[in-house]
């Protein structure tokens, strides 16, 4: 399944989600209305006051009041979760007792860690997910959290880090990049918001039931109470029932997705084996686990609120031939196994030079751009590790505190030429300060010998860390962004492509995007008229070149539409726009609007970097993650 339909599948999971729910709420807040209605006549009646029927129905107001307050609570409670949650993944991973970690760790299994979630990140082309470990953790177990790539967290436990070898841990992070690209990590952010408003009416009811004590109608108080506590609790384990049901459905998908990524389901099947062969199994001691059990690479939960399909269900999936007998075999085999996943992960300096020689990649210009959204292949696995690589050890390490991060932003913006270097400094320093300015412009001359292929991924690796910015220095740094790629009166495509990439990803880390839209291509067509004329003049010298490749693009996308190419020189303004409309396009018209991107792109059979550079922001800004072109460069780029 592509990218596009997983985006389809997921839009009818979350519809899915909110009719079951609204029906949960509907039956909770009926069954306790009615409930406090009979414990009403029932306190009244033996406090000695006449409540006739006839009384009770001729105040209806008295059940609609209950029903509202009772729907009050759950809009409440889940409101107060949702707004908790707002930070992003980081807020769950932290609350699970992770702790981050720093690119100058000096522990193996972190950095082995570090490695594999850049390489798969910078290869899907997305932001590269801040990196927790549950050091308190001895199960085998990982998550993915956030509302969106731009705050996604990955998550692992230390016993996971101890036990699963590079293939294995590989193969765990391609299973949850699946959720951070398939849109499952929105779906279960919301999850835990609607469970936490049917849980909330339990939590009144022991208001009420700790203040009876103190009130004259405490009888009344502590039956409504009790019977809040009863059917809170009922509502929450509906909530959970759907949460498993749900989560369920999309394991498969996850599995199957990160076999696509890694194109070996080896390391998946011997990561599940291993789980199913440990003492603690995937068991998580938090206490807020039941909460995130859904987001869980493998659940210890079972039957209606078990949130994962059986482990040997998921590894026959992978491996037909699996026998149960392996569990017993691996378990008398780990302490020995667990001392050699150290001991490779000690020795892993050089692996990613290693992988690249031995790869095999060639030219991926060929064939529809759409297919590739969403879909890194192993190739890309092996680029992105030769490219994260090749950045200076120093640099990464040394951007791990925000205001250094911020640092390494300004100086990726001062390397497009002298011209703009100069201009760009005093845009910096009119902004930021004159220490800000120096400090970049020192940081500037460390990335001159940077190879211009390696920006973007030094880019991926900053957004998270910049994330970590107060909310005042964002928008400082928001701002000083359009200040500084406007200084010169002119602006490349690549810091078009750089700035737009940052802004989308900051903001986004804030306030989380909007999933796909319904908009249909004719109804935006103004706007794909735009997009395309751009990218055909960007990668085309000559402006019957780029007119052609214009009129090819349009063709496939809407054929019998004669829109003209648009030649004006001011073009980065209505891009934006035109992008942020497009954004709104249902998946299969952003499947077709980036197939149609593709081939203007490439139909000259050349991919210079700055062309590809922006072939990716536009389709990151329809957020349709691209992976990077391997080879079609030139080498003097």
């Amino acid at each position: 399944m592509d990218f596009f339909a997983r985006q389809d599948r997921a839009r009818a999971e979350t519809r899915k989600l909110i009719g079951l729910f609204v029906l949960a709420v509907a039956a909770v807040v009926a069954t306790l209305t009615v409930a406090l209605t009979i414990a009403l006549v029932v306190g009244a009646d033996q406090a000695g006051q006449a409540v006739s029927p006839a009384w009770l129905a001729s105040h209806a107001e008295i059940p609609f009041s209950i029903a509202m307050l009772v729907l009050l609570i759950i809009i409440v409670g889940a409101t107060a979760k949702s707004l908790q949650l707002s930070g992003g993944g980081a807020v769950v991973a932290r609350t699970m007792g992770g702790d981050l970690v720093d690119a100058s760790t000096r522990d193996p299994l972190k950095r082995r860690l570090l490695n594999v979630v850049e390489e798969m990140a910078i290869a899907a082309g997305v932001p590269v997910p801040a990196v927790y470990v549950l050091d308190g953790e001895s199960g085998v177990n990982a998550f993915a959290a956030g509302h969106s790539p731009s705050d996604a967290v990955v998550a692992v436990t230390r016993g996971a880090l101890e036990r699963f070898d590079r293939d294995e841990l590989q193969g765990v992070i391609g299973h949850e990049f699946s959720h951070i690209l398939n849109g499952d990590m929105r779906l279960n952010m919301r999850l835990i918001g609607f469970v936490a408003g049917l849980f909330a009416i339990a939590h009144v009811g022991r208001l009420f039931t700790h203040g009876s004590s103190r009130s004259r109608k405490g009888n009344g108080l502590a039956i409504a109470g009790l019977l809040m506590i009863v059917l809170g609790f009922v509502g929450m384990m509906l909530g959970r029932m759907i949460q498993a049901a749900i989560s369920r459905q999309r394991e498969f998908l996850a599995d199957a997705s990160a076999v696509q990524f890694t194109r070996d389901p080896q390391g998946l099947r011997d990561a599940l084996v291993k789980i199913g062969a440990g003492e603690s199994a995937s068991r998580i001691e938090a206490t807020e686990a039941d909460e995130v059990a859904h987001m869980l690479f493998a659940s210890g939960l079972s039957g209606l609120f078990a949130t994962h399909p059986p482990l040997t269900e998921r590894i026959r999936a992978l491996d037909p031939s699996f026998r149960t007998e392996e569990f017993d075999e691996v378990a008398k085999s780990l302490p020995a196994r667990q001392e050699e996943v150290r001991a490779h992960a000690v020795a892993e300096t050089g692996f990613a030079t290693a992988l690249t020689e031995a790869s095999g990649a060639g030219p991926g210009s060929a064939g529809p751009v759409a297919p590739r959204v969403g879909n890194p292949r192993p190739e890309h696995m092996v680029d992105a590790a030769r490219r994260l690589a090749a950045i200076p050890p120093a640099l990464v390490a040394g951007s791990e505190d925000p205001v250094a991060a911020a640092t390494t932003l300004w100086a990726l913006l001062l390397t497009d030429g002298e011209a703009t270097r100069t201009k760009g400094r005093a845009a910096i320093a009119a902004a930021l300060g004159e220490g800000v300015a120096a400090a970049a412009e020192t940081r500037s001359a460390e990335l001159a010998a940077l190879s211009p292929e390696l920006r973007l991924p030094l880019l991926l690796r900053l957004l998270p860390v910049l994330g970590r910015s107060p909310e005042t220095e964002r928008t400082r740094i928001l701002a000083t962004l359009d200040s500084v790629i406007r200084v010169d009166g002119t602006i490349s495509v690549y810091e078009f492509a750089l700035a737009r990439l940052a802004r989308m990803h900051l903001r986004e880390q804030r306030e989380s995007a909007a999933p796909s839209g319904s908009a249909t291509l004719l109804q935006l067509e103004a706007s794909v008229q735009q997009v395309l004329s751009v990218l055909a003049r960007s990668g085309h010298s000559g402006e019957t070149a780029a007119a052609e490749a214009y009129e090819r693009g349009l063709m496939l996308i809407l054929p019998g539409r004669r829109l003209p190419f648009l030649s004006e020189a001011e073009w980065t303004a209505p891009l934006d726009q035109a992008l942020d409309l497009l954004d709104r396009l249902r998946p299969a018209d952003k499947a077709r609007l980036v197939n149609s991107l593709g081939l203007v792109a490439t139909l000259d059979q050349r991919l210079e970097l700055a062309e590809a550079e922006l072939l990716r922001a536009i389709c990151g800004s329809l957020h349709c993650p691209l992976p990077p072109f391997l080879n079609e460069a030139p080498a003097s780029a």
